[in-house]
C-alpha cells in the first residue's frame, strides 16, 4: 500500500515536468530517434522553436514539434522560456555592420605575433629601442666552442 501511494505521489510530482512546452535555446537542436547522441537524427529545429514535452528520461526529453514527428532532445539545449532576442548597441543594419566588422587575423599573422614578429614593424621597433634585430641576427650567427664554454664556466669540468 505504501509503495502504491509513493508511486502515485511520484507520478503527480512528475506531471508538471512532462507537461508543457520547451523552447530551443541553441542555434539549432537535433531531435534523435533514441535518447543518445549517436542515435539517428530525425529532425533539426531552429532556435526559439516551441516543442511539446512528451516524456523525460534522465538528461533527455522526448518532444514533438507542432505537426512534426516526436524525437529526443538533450535537455541542456532547451528551456521552459523563450530564448532572448539578439541585442546590439551598434547602429545600422546587420549587413552594414558585418561589412565593416574587423575580420579575424590569419593563422600566419597570429603565429608571428605570438613570437613577437610584426609585418613591416621591425625597423620601427628597433628605432625606438624596443627590439634590436641586428643584435639578434649577430647572436644567431655566432658559434661557441666547448673550450670557450669551459672557460666561461671558470674552468670547471664535469
Amino acid at each position: 500500500m505504501q509503495r502504491a501511494i509513493l508511486f502515485l505521489l511520484l507520478m503527480l510530482l512528475s506531471l508538471p515536468v512532462m507537461a508543457g512546452t520547451v523552447y530551443v535555446q541553441s542555434t539549432q537542436a537535433e531531435l534523435h530517434k533514441a535518447p543518445r547522441f549517436d542515435g539517428p537524427v530525425t529532425a533539426r529545429v531552429d532556435k526559439g522553436t516551441p516543442l511539446k514535452v512528451l516524456k523525460k528520461q534522465g538528461r533527455w526529453i522526448r518532444v514533438a514539434e507542432d505537426g512534426g514527428k516526436p524525437g529526443w532532445v538533450f535537455r541542456f539545449l532547451v528551456a521552459s522560456h523563450r530564448p532572448l532576442k539578439k541585442e546590439t548597441v551598434l547602429k545600422g543594419d546587420e549587413k552594414s555592420i558585418q561589412d565593416n566588422a574587423r575580420r579575424r587575423a590569419s593563422n600566419v599573422t597570429t603565429a608571428g605575433a605570438a613570437r613577437g614578429l610584426q609585418d613591416g614593424g621591425r625597423q620601427r621597433l628597433s628605432a625606438r629601442g624596443g627590439a634590436d634585430y641586428a643584435a639578434v641576427r649577430h647572436l644567431e650567427q655566432m658559434s661557441i666552442s666547448d673550450r670557450q664554454v669551459i672557460a666561461f664556466l671558470g674552468g670547471a669540468q664535469r
